[in-house]
């Protein structure tokens, strides 16, 4: 497993990846023989470009799906604990909910929330 010191930077790495990906797919869709770039350069080079564009969409594939799978695992061993301090854990970082809001929704004071925030 990845080390991440912040669960909202795998959520970043996430987006990013998701990013990325559809930029090469749109890039390849230009190289396709039929497309715009395709008809304009030879076909031996289109051909090396699709490639390694399939190549990169690939590895692309794989990290996310990595990455994805860190998430799910996260979020389910957060889940799995009914301690007060996992409970505002999964809600801040996994439900992406303000103090506020989960004060409100575990029937503590906001107060008594920021100190459990806090020690997290």
């Amino acid at each position: 497993m990845l080390p991440y010191k912040h669960y909202k930077d795998l959520l970043h790495e996430i987006e990013l990846l998701e990013i990325l990906i559809k930029q090469a797919e749109a890039e390849r869709m230009e190289w396709d023989f039929e497309g715009r770039l395709g008809s304009r350069v030879r076909m031996d080079i289109a051909a090396q470009k699709l490639d390694r564009l399939a190549e990169r969409i690939e590895e692309l594939s794989e990290e996310l799906d990595q990455r994805e799978e860190h998430r799910k695992h996260i979020e389910h061993k957060l889940g799995e604990f009914q301690s007060i301090e996992y409970r505002v854990a999964y809600k801040r970082f996994v439900e992406n909910k303000r103090l506020e809001v989960i004060a409100e929704e575990m029937g503590y004071s906001l107060a008594w929330i920021k100190k459990v925030s806090a020690r997290i």
